[in-house]
């Protein structure tokens, strides 16, 4: 089950500023919000509740009524230690909402070049999301030097392309180095990360996330793959939908 903060992040891309500060209320008073009326709420806010109901379903409720419900079975649930894979996957499935996902498609088939870039354990997402989208028809490439990448981008990339960058952490030097390269020439980005509050977040103009703990072996990072390549696998099914 996704917090409420979880879908909030999921749904960023249609939230505004009424949203916004319903989402600052609630975080505020979760368990205020989670016994009391939408009328009550409404007058906090100085807002009609039809307002709340709409802000509930663009999270995916299907109305004030399961938002409280599950406000309140977040509250008294409080999820310790570490959640099974299953879970990470269904979260995942879930934060990435289909108009978002949809959203990303169609800009990658109307980029008339598509460029991704991960290092280390995110290169073998990059190949396996190029492979797919080659096999489409789609003009998209990898580049696994940070150099080949920084290169394209003062050379040959347009404002009217795509950098697709993948980064588990989100705090990759190499990664950050070319999106703030990407970002001054004006060109679009997606990322895709672990679901954090992390820097290539805050500089790309979409975004989509797997979920998983942060997992260490030595100095080695051993966070989970499977729920990135997942989104990718999604991705790949929405934009077959956009192409044909």
């Amino acid at each position: 089950m996704l917090s409420f903060m979880e879908r909030v992040k999921g749904a960023d891309h249609q939230l505004n500023e009424t949203d916004y500060k319903i989402v600052n209320y609630i975080e505020a008073h979760k368990e205020n919000v989670s016994k009391e009326s939408i009328q009550k709420l409404a007058e906090h806010l100085y807002m009609v509740p039809n307002t709340i109901i709409r802000f509930s379903r663009k999270l995916g409720y299907d109305g004030f009524a399961e938002l409280k419900n599950q406000l309140k079975i977040e509250i008294r649930n409080h999820l310790q230690g570490k959640e099974s894979i299953l879970s990470f996957m269904q979260k995942s499935y879930d934060i990435n909402q289909e108009g978002k996902l949809y959203q990303i498609a169609q800009a990658l088939h109307q980029a008339n070049n598509v460029i991704c870039y991960g290092i280390g354990d995110s290169a073998p997402l990059c190949e396996m999301l190029v492979t797919r989208f080659k096999k489409s028809g789609a003009n998209i490439h990898f580049y696994p030097h940070r150099h080949e990448v920084l290169a394209e981008i003062k050379t040959h990339i347009k404002p009217e392309d795509v950098i697709f960058l993948i980064s588990s952490s989100g705090e990759s030097e190499a990664i950050l180095e070319v999106a703030k390269s990407a970002k001054n020439s004006g060109i679009k980005i997606i990322s895709l990360t672990n679901y954090s509050e992390n820097t290539l977040v805050n500089l790309a103009h979409m975004n989509l996330y797997g979920f998983s703990n942060p997992q260490k072996l030595g100095v080695y990072n051993m966070d989970l793959k499977a729920p990135l390549l997942f989104v990718i696998e999604l991705l790949w099914e929405h934009y077959l939908k956009v192409s044909f």
